[in-house]
């Protein structure tokens, strides 16, 4: 993510970092008042204010759709299959090495942390009710998953190491595309 879009006041240049009112909306313009600038100068972006930044003021409008939030984690459970296939990627196959059991643990509780938090936007949480295939990739590993929207749930699948297995057709195909949902059916349907 760009450092203009994650809206750091932390700049490696000399651009500002206003707010201001936007007064009215034109087809290519934007009449814009209370923002500190010289008359000419250029604006580089435009982003809507959110609640988490620190400034009040009574003129703010936030609209009812920034309002919604997930309000709570969700339940995240693992497949044998995904807890022996993480365990292998942390080199513990047999489950008698300490320290690679402690990192596999250790692993396996980040990505349930992540996982804990809804990787997933309101709007798509609130249209999905199904199951449905996603995944998250944490460095070399892709985390394949079944999200329930009514349960309130995600279940882990399998983890995948790209160096490992760059080959499978996962990895050919951006995350959540139809193409990459087709090949991740099929990988799950052959693991099984």
């Amino acid at each position: 993510m760009g450092v203009f879009a994650t809206r750091t006041p932390h700049r490696y240049n000399p651009i500002g970092l206003s707010i201001c009112k936007v007064e009215e909306v034109h087809e290519q313009s934007l009449v814009i008042s209370g923002i500190d600038l010289v008359d000419q100068t250029p604006i580089v972006g435009m982003y809507p204010y959110t609640k988490n930044h620190a400034v009040k003021s009574a003129d703010l409008i936030i609209p009812d759709w920034l309002e919604q939030t997930k309000t709570s984690t969700v339940a995240v459970t693992w497949s044998e299959r995904a807890t022996r296939m993480l365990a292998d990627e942390c080199g513990d196959q047999d489950g008698q090495n300490p320290s690679q059991q402690d990192k596999a643990e250790q692993l396996t509780r980040t990505i349930e942390r992540i996982l804990e938090l809804n990787p997933h936007t309101v709007s798509t949480i609130k249209k999905q009710a199904d199951e449905i295939i996603y995944a998250i990739q944490i460095g070399n590993l892709q985390v394949i998953y079944q999200y329930n929207g009514v349960a309130r749930s995600i279940h882990v699948e399998c983890v995948l190491n790209r160096d490992k297995h760059a080959d499978l057709e996962v990895f050919q195909y951006k995350i959540r595309s139809s193409q990459w949902y087709t090949a991740a059916v099929g990988l799950l349907a052959t693991l099984e």
